[in-house]
């Protein structure tokens, strides 16, 4: 029976492995202060984002839905 518990603990830890998703990480900022700070996203955050304006730079996650809203404003 000692061989098989080796065994259930490989396959318990491959099906944790698969089971949760690597998250994504963005550069944040926010006016003129950016550093070298990451964010984990949200699961629904799928894209990392930068807006530059005259107040500064923004950047962090967001979502396809919001990049389009956006436009040629934000770069995604």
């Amino acid at each position: 029976m000692k061989p098989q518990f080796p065994l259930m603990l490989i396959g318990m830890l491959l099906f944790e492995a698969f089971q949760t998703p690597a998250a994504l990480k963005c550069y944040k900022c926010e006016g003129s202060t950016c550093g070298p700070t990451a964010e984990i996203c949200s699961a629904d955050q799928d894209r990392c984002q930068t807006i530059t304006g005259q107040n500064g730079t923004v950047k962090g996650c967001s979502t396809k839905a919001e990049c389009e809203k956006l436009g040629s404003a934000a770069n995604c």
